[in-house]
């Protein structure tokens, strides 16, 4: 019976587990990792460290967006914030039962981040038409495209302290 090379994620998984080398595994969302190489997670963290850091782990506060009321509708969650602290505790259980350590960066997700300050002139009209005040106002024009707003800078850097930081 012929064995099945590993693919190239597999090969290197291997690799860099034979030499003891703990794993960093980055996940934008609650359950991305998990969803996306659960089985290679729990394969490696019963051989070697791996940690997931998972990115985007926070809501925020109403006043919230047409997209985020939509998304929080299709989830069957009033409240963001207890959505988001529900799949916090759910990846914790998930990881742990896999031996993988993990990282909530508390970083907000795009649905629920804002502007630093207002814009100009939009104070009071964000309390009934909040998608000024929000760094990106819409999932199909601003989220889903991939681009990354000027208004996101702090953001970025927050990620990049997390793949340098020593200790995750």
């Amino acid at each position: 019976m012929a064995v099945m090379a590993d693919d190239p994620l597999t090969g290197f998984v291997r690799t860099v587990v034979g030499s003891g080398t703990p794993i960093l595994v980055l996940s934008p969302h609650l359950d991305d990792a998990v969803l996306s190489c659960g089985a290679l997670l729990g394969w490696a963290g019963r051989r070697a460290p791996v940690t997931v850091a998972t990115l985007f782990t926070e809501a925020a506060p109403p006043p919230y967006a047409l997209s985020a009321r939509q998304y929080l509708k299709r989830t069957r969650a009033g409240d963001a914030e207890e959505l988001f602290a529900d799949r916090r505790a759910e990846d914790r259980h998930v990881l742990e039962r896999l031996e993988v350590g993990r990282r909530h960066v508390g970083l907000v997700d795009g649905l629920f981040r804002r502007l630093p300050r207002p814009r100009p002139g939009t104070e009071r009209l964000a309390r009934l038409l909040p998608e000024p005040a929000h760094i990106y106002p819409t999932y199909r024009l601003h989220l889903s495209r991939g681009r990354d707003s000027a208004h996101d800078a702090e953001t970025l850097h927050a990620v990049g302290e997390t793949v340098e930081s020593p200790g995750v």
